[in-house]
């Protein structure tokens, strides 16, 4: 015989449970939402811009200190071990643009270190500063390129032009920020759909099963005034979570690598404007990298290697690596550090 009385007690208790539930959910969500409102990420435009404007006459300071460029090229022949490099004059005249940029990238970065640290103390920092503290050091060393092209009669090339073709080539420092605000989106939209789950689900199940009745009912009501008009956003422990994820080590290695890549900019604009100045091309830059690993293999003839190396230095010289094996290969000498300090690289064997 069907026990109608045991069937509803027992929907009766399955709905109680979830209602339970729910409340459970709710509440813990409220907790979410409580601490978060002392804790919302917020952008400050006001802050952001009166911040501008400080860091910019900082910055303007710091590079008024900074020599005047002045740049002569001359064919050059370097030796490594009874092996003769020979530099052309384009190369040189390439060489010496990428030098004084490195020298002043290297300045910019330290000092942006300083500001970083000084500014940046959570991610609501990271996001209202960092694009700031970026473009303010990135302008200041465009500005010091674009000078280098008005003072050769180039008059065609603009500031805001020149940074917006740098980092259409180099702007691995931003997208560093922008995976970050990526990342901020994606929680965002996962936390409300947990949220908007709940209330949909849950009173849609438990509305089949109780036929609308009162636990249903019951349900929506423990939801609506806490879910249904609440934008969670990013919890604070998820926002604590992301900023300790930061690796800002990381991040100043990216931007180093943009700011230098102002020198490219620059070389290019001079290329196109007649200037004979010798660039690297990818086809070179991967022949190089290969012999490079060749080398390194204990099945390469070592009588050859200082030959080697030096076919690589003529064909693209700019990595870093290369520099750390000549060392590590044959130490620290005036033969070595001619080389190292000829290609700007005595910071990488510090």
């Amino acid at each position: 015989m069907f026990d109608k009385k045991g069937m509803f007690n027992k929907l009766k208790n399955i709905a109680e449970a979830t209602v339970d539930t729910a409340k459970n959910v709710v509440a813990e969500q409220r907790n979410n939402y409580e601490e978060n409102k002392n804790h919302q990420i917020k952008i400050e435009p006001q802050l952001q811009e009166e911040y501008k404007k400080e860091l910019t006459v900082l910055v303007q300071q710091q590079f008024s200190n900074l020599e005047e460029i002045q740049i002569a090229s001359s064919s050059q022949q370097l030796e490594l071990q009874g092996n003769v490099i020979n530099i052309s004059e384009s190369h040189d005249l390439f060489n010496a643009y990428r030098v004084v940029f490195r020298t002043i990238t290297i300045q910019a970065i330290e000092s942006l270190k300083i500001e970083y640290d000084k500014k940046i103390n959570d991610l609501n920092d990271f996001l209202n500063y960092y694009e700031i503290i970026y473009d303010t050091y990135y302008n200041a060393i465009a500005q010091k390129a674009v000078g280098i092209l008005l003072s050769k009669d180039i008059w065609t090339i603009t500031q805001e032009s020149f940074v917006a073709r740098g980092k259409e080539l180099s702007s691995y420092g931003l997208q560093a920020f922008n995976l970050v605000l990526a990342k901020i989106n994606e929680l965002n939209q996962a936390n409300q759909k947990i949220l908007s789950s709940v209330t949909s689900i849950g009173a849609s199940m438990l509305g089949k099963q109780t036929n609308g009745n009162q636990f249903a009912n019951q349900f929506i009501g423990a939801c609506a005034d806490n879910i249904s008009n609440t934008n969670i956003g990013v919890t604070y422990a998820q926002q604590q979570q992301l900023y300790q994820n930061i690796d800002k080590d990381n991040i100043f290695k990216m931007v180093f690598a943009d700011y230098l890549g102002i020198s490219a900019v620059l070389v290019r604009h001079l290329i196109e404007n007649g200037e004979d100045i010798w660039i690297p091309d990818e086809i070179s830059k991967e022949q190089a990298n290969n012999l490079f690993q060749n080398i390194t293999n204990p099945s390469f003839p070592q009588d050859k290697i200082p030959e080697a190396l030096c076919s690589i230095l003529s064909m693209s010289p700019y990595n870093e690596d290369y520099f750390r094996f000549i060392v590590s290969k044959y130490g620290k000498n005036d033969e070595t550090l001619t080389l190292i300090n000829y290609f700007g690289m005595s910071d990488v064997i510090e």
